[in-house]
């Protein structure tokens, strides 16, 4: 048991019944006070699903009529044993089971048909009218609020709510409307939330959705009257955007901060709408993500925590967080500068080598092709590539020269000199040495195997 509650009036049971789930109500019926009996016609009334045990001094017949026409499950005369009051109590505790189970095993599908309906437009009555129906075998008062906020509950599905993620970049809750306050003030005290008012059908889900969303965007964006700010115009140029990006990587990374509290200060005053803050931020995202794609991957840096902007609590924290992250990236580009730069110039190398690997090249004229002391573009490639100069070449136009064999007619000495070595000898001892056969034994079981395979095929 959760709660046992004692009342002193029917007055008192009848609003703490209205305010709270009760499942088992048990009421005292005395002679000379038939207030229980008040009690359960009003609870009667409301249609709930509680149960009501009486127990009264009162023994004539049609009292006892009345009170199992108001719906009561057990009557007890005041004379009754304990253990008639605790088997009755026994069993309305596993018939509640029984009905939590039956519920329990739908709540799945329950959740996926929701998750659904939010994710649309417009709301589909026939969906809708399903839902209603199974839940009000369960839940006679279908009454809900929805809650939109970026708070992630540890479990999508409980007794009392159910967690939608990222419906329309919102966190959505939908709660049983006498939990929400309770629930906000124990767990969304400290964030910027939407509560839609109470509803109890749900054709009406997509409204209430609307209603948390406008809510929670209102206090997201923290946007001002018009008596609580200065009357100059905040600018922003088209082309600071870019300017912005540029600077990454810079030391007057002071702008690209100003520019932030430009932007925000500038919804907040109604200067741009949320809308178009909203594009302009996925166009920040864009452009981080696309120019520093190269440092972002090897230093792990979590970009895509900004591709939502209401993950956060509101526009003042997210844009602080796009600082904070930027100025990662500023770090560690000037940090690694020397680093970055001598990795251009090695997979321009590379870039060089697969396209030009027929021609007389080697380490010196590479690493002075492309600008790098000697000895830095050794092992510089070696890291780069996994192999030393010489055998990254090798493998390079040996490969090329598998191809040749493989694909053409053409003579031994013909593909030595079309993949880069003068002397037919020496790529013959190479690619031996690298395959373990000859180039002539390499292109004689290839056309076997392709032979073998034909002649199965034509059989």
């Amino acid at each position: 048991m959760e709660n046992i509650i004692e009342c002193s009036s029917e007055l008192e049971a009848y609003n703490g019944i209205k305010r709270s789930n009760v499942d088992l109500l048990i009421i005292g019926i005395t002679n000379s006070n038939k207030d229980g009996i008040i009690l359960a016609k009003k609870i009667k009334k409301l249609r709930l699903k509680t149960n009501i045990i009486a127990i009264s001094e009162r023994d004539n017949t049609s009292d006892i009529i009345e009170l199992l026409r108001c719906g009561v499950r057990e009557y007890f005369s005041s004379e009754f044993e304990d253990y008639e009051l605790i088997t009755t109590i026994k069993s309305l505790e596993e018939e509640y089971k029984e009905e939590e189970n039956e519920i329990g095993d739908k709540v799945p599908l329950l959740y996926e048909q929701l998750k659904y309906l939010l994710l649309q437009d417009d709301i589909d009555i026939n969906i809708a009218n399903n839902l209603n129906s199974v839940l009000s075998k369960h839940i006679i008062n279908i009454s809900y609020k929805i809650i939109c906020t970026n708070y992630e509950m540890k479990s999508k599905i409980n007794n009392n709510c159910l967690l939608f993620q990222n419906i329309k970049g919102h966190n959505i809750i939908m709660i049983k409307a006498d939990k929400a306050q309770n629930f906000i003030d124990k767990n969304l005290s400290a964030l910027d939330i939407g509560v839609s008012k109470e509803y109890t059908d749900i054709k009406f889900l997509i409204d209430a959705l609307s209603e948390g969303i406008q809510g929670r965007e209102e206090k997201f964006f923290m946007q001002l009257s018009k008596k609580d700010f200065a009357t100059e115009n905040i600018s922003i140029e088209e082309n600071e955007l870019e300017k912005f990006i540029q600077l990454i990587g810079t030391s007057r990374l002071d702008s690209n901060y100003n520019y932030l509290k430009r932007l925000v200060m500038a919804v907040k005053r109604c200067e741009i709408s949320p809308r178009s803050f909203l594009e302009l931020s996925k166009e920040i995202y864009n452009k981080i993500h696309n120019t520093y794609s190269g440092i972002i991957i090897d230093e792990h840096i979590k970009i895509e925590e900004l591709e939502n902007p209401f993950a956060y609590t509101n526009i003042d924290i997210y844009c602080e967080t796009i600082y904070k992250l930027i100025l990662r990236i500023n770090n560690n580009l000037i940090n690694n500068y020397d680093y970055y730069r001598n990795r251009i110039k090695i997979e321009k190398a590379v870039q060089y080598i697969n396209k030009n690997y027929k021609k007389n090249i080697n380490m010196t004229f590479i690493s002075n092709y492309v600008s790098m002391n000697y000895t830095i573009f050794s092992l510089d490639f070696k890291e780069y590539t996994g192999k030393n100069f010489v055998n990254y070449l090798k493998e390079v136009r040996l490969k090329e020269a598998k191809r040749l064999l493989n694909e053409t007619d053409m003579k031994i000495n013909e593909i030595s000199e079309a993949v880069g070595y003068d002397n037919d000898k020496h790529f013959m001892k190479t690619f031996k040495s690298l395959y373990s056969v000859t180039p002539s034994e390499y292109r004689k079981n290839v056309k076997a195997g392709k032979f073998n395979k034909n002649t199965l095929v034509n059989f």
